[in-house]
């Protein structure tokens, strides 16, 4: 019997395993071919550099291990999607000649890194002079971008509520995720999500809807500056009364405020639609402004013009329930509106209208409470 001992250390424990080995494993283990080399000798990136154990020279670039090395450091870069951008420096020592083949090189080398999905247009290959007496060797620096300060928070979520940097890559949003400047947050069919910014007002989302977080700005003696984008659907803001402007902006209007309540949607991919519902709205298109008070509505067109100020419908009331419980075969019924020609019938489970939210349309003023109207297994709305 031969004996085996393997040391490693975990955190700060060193762990210690022996183990009996016979003659035949130990002839097996004898025999065993050597482990591949690490990529580039051993690989490291952090701090805005990618230290390597073994120099990747000039003279040596275009061989099969420093392509290898080039594909290892590739496949940790695309693991930062913070990065903006990433500087393949070819450093070497000579004249025009000897320079003109370093930058070829930093070229060849950022060509493979683009190859191996590091995005082509955030590379730059440059030549700089190295030491005297350094080896002409390739050195690769990237930036990051910083972390942004938090300018928001999701409060409350029904359904599917989404964040991120990018729009087609979006990660699912809960209770308390964080926004920043030049995020997004979106909501999936039948859902809705109710966020507060740092100047204390409130955004909500309706279904299929989705807004950019702009430039945020707050202090407690200037004001604010708060910039939104709706990309689509329908969006209530409920702004905080103080100095400095919210605007939420689609692309063809901007609706600026100081503190009030309002409601902006993008029902076509031309027209932009205000609902003031408190204080008085800004409302604007690239060929003017008006001022839209509580209680009136306005849109903009291709044209860029606003719309006259137009009274906005009012709410019908409710005729049965007034308040209580409601379940499968119950009436709902309100009183009709002039000139409605649809409602909205939205259910949730609490008065913020955040809990389980879900919604409907009816022709008429009244409907019955159906399965298909309440989710899980039919319980009152």
């Amino acid at each position: 019997m031969s004996g085996l001992t393997i040391a490693g250390r975990v955190g700060a424990t060193l762990v210690v395993v022996a183990c009996a080995l016979g003659a035949a494993a130990g002839s097996a283990l004898a025999g065993a071919p050597p482990a591949e080399p690490a990529p580039c000798g051993g690989l490291r990136v952090a701090d805005g550099v990618v230290e390597l154990g073994e120099p990747l020279l000039l003279g040596t670039i275009e061989e099969p291990a420093a392509v290898a090395c080039l594909q290892a450091i590739a496949g940790e870069l695309v693991k930062r999607p913070a990065i903006r951008s990433v500087i393949v420096a070819a450093r070497a020592v000579g004249g025009r000649g000897q320079m003109d083949a370093a930058l070829a090189s930093a070229r060849f080398a950022a060509g493979k890194l683009a190859a191996f999905g590091v995005p082509e247009g955030r590379i730059g290959a440059v030549a700089p002079h190295g030491a005297p007496g350094e080896p002409p060797q390739l050195k690769i620096a990237f930036v990051e971008r910083r972390p942004h300060a938090a300018v928001g928070q999701v409060r409350a979520v029904s359904g599917k509520a989404q964040v991120g940097f990018d729009l087609a890559n979006l990660t699912n949003a809960v209770p308390g995720a964080i926004l920043s400047p030049d995020s997004f947050l979106a909501t999936g069919s039948g859902s809705v999500v109710v966020a507060r910014l740092i100047d204390g007002s409130e955004l909500r989302l309706s279904e299929d809807s989705a807004v950019r977080i702009g430039a945020v700005a707050f202090s407690t003696t200037l004001g604010r500056n708060v910039q939104l984008q709706l990309v689509r659907g329908y969006a209530e803001v409920r702004a905080r009364e103080m100095p400095g402007p919210l605007k939420l902006v689609t692309g063809n209007a901007v609706a600026g405020v100081r503190g009030t309540e309002f409601r902006l949607a993008i029902p076509d991919e031309t027209t932009s639609r205000l609902e003031t519902l408190d204080g008085s709205v800004a409302f604007s298109g690239s060929r003017g402004t008006i001022f839209v008070p509580r209680g009136l509505g306005s849109r903009v067109d291709h044209s860029g013009f606003p719309e006259d100020a137009r009274t906005l419908l009012l709410a019908p009331k409710i005729e049965e329930p007034v308040r209580g419980t409601r379940r499968d075969g119950d009436l709902l019924s309100w009183e009709p509106v002039a000139q409605a020609r649809e409602y909205l019938i939205e259910f949730a489970r609490d008065a913020q209208f955040t809990d389980t939210y879900w919604a409907t349309t009816s022709d008429r003023p009244r409907m019955l409470v159906g399965p298909a109207l309440l989710p899980g297994s039919g319980s009152g709305a």
